[in-house]
């Protein structure tokens, strides 16, 4: 539990975060908290649930019924290794919201792997793999711009603003 503004949490590759009785692995009450996780964080609903402008580089594997759950604006997620979710693999508010999968980068949920939720403006960068169930990503009302690189499976929809896709050097396997 994280309570402090800019706070800093590192779990080593060796490392892990179980909170089986708990509903987060890691929970960020305040803003401007940065997460980096070499090694497993898993929570029995949220791997990780963060608050506004939080940053979470990932390069180890996260679980949840949410993988990442971040509640505020502005928050930055750098996916380098895996995301799991029974649910979402990433949900997270619009308002700056930067989402990034790099190329060893897997985002997995069950129902979708990106839920953006609300108005204002938000940015996913796939160079990975992004997985969900019927849907992979969903821009609810945000002004959403989708570039893709590696390889979406599922649908993408992208919602009431003013939104931009590109997958022309990427795939998108759609249901």
């Amino acid at each position: 539990y994280l309570n402090g503004s800019n706070s800093e949490v590192i779990v080593g590759e060796d490392s892990f975060v179980n909170a089986r009785q708990g509903v987060s692995g890691i929970f960020s009450a305040a803003a401007g908290a940065h997460i980096v996780n070499r090694g497993l964080v898993e929570g029995s609903s949220y791997g990780i649930q963060g608050a506004i402008w939080s940053d979470v580089e990932n390069y180890g594997t996260i679980r949840g019924v949410d993988g990442i759950s971040h509640d505020g604006d502005g928050s930055q997620i750098y996916n380098y290794g895996a995301v799991e979710a029974t649910q979402y693999g990433i949900k997270s508010n619009a308002g700056g919201t930067y989402i990034e999968n790099g190329k060893t980068g897997e985002i997995s949920g069950d129902l979708q792997a990106i839920f953006i939720e609300g108005p204002g403006t938000a940015e996913i960068v796939n160079r990975g793999i992004l997985r969900g169930g019927a849907v992979a990503i969903e821009g609810e009302s945000s002004e959403l711009s989708v570039k893709n690189t590696g390889k979406i499976v599922g649908d993408v929809i992208l919602g009431a603003g003013t939104d931009i896709f590109d997958s022309r050097k990427g795939t998108l396997d759609g249901r």
